[in-house]
């Protein structure tokens, strides 16, 4: 299965062929292309935002190794093993 960039969905979401008259756009191209332009933005800053992986392992590591919280994990390697587990279950899934 091939990805798909953000640009190349904004595109297939979006489509602007230029059918208006001369290189006047119509209102539905200038629509689509203030929503591509957003969707693009908008994908951009979110990715911008969010936390990676090992973010995310290093955040629940310090959450199981903070003093009287009972963890079920004895290792890191344990918490990194349940986590690869919990990703393979969610694109099961998907």
């Amino acid at each position: 299965m091939k990805t798909e960039t953000i640009e190349e969905a904004a595109e297939r979401l979006y489509p602007v062929n230029n059918t208006g008259s001369m290189s006047m756009a119509s209102r539905d191209e200038l629509n689509n292309s203030l929503k591509k332009e957003g969707f693009v933005n908008s994908a951009k800053w979110k990715g911008e935002r969010s936390y990676n992986e090992e973010d995310v392992l290093n955040l629940l590591w310090k959450l199981y190794t903070t003093p009287n919280y009972m963890a079920d994990f004895d290792t890191k390697a344990d918490l990194i093993e349940w986590f690869e587990q919990f990703k393979k279950n969610i694109e099961s899934k998907s």
